[in-house]
């Protein structure tokens, strides 16, 4: 586990900016515009 040592926070970051774009397009799509009607 020597080798992915150095990756780990790298991974951490790659999540949480995954977690947070999915959060961020989740809430534009309902916070936003409500262009899109069909959800309902």
């Amino acid at each position: 586990m020597d080798y992915l040592s150095p990756y780990i926070p790298i991974l951490v970051l790659l999540l949480l900016t995954g977690v947070l774009c999915t959060a961020i397009g989740v809430l534009a799509t309902v916070l936003g515009p409500r262009r899109i009607t069909r959800i309902k």
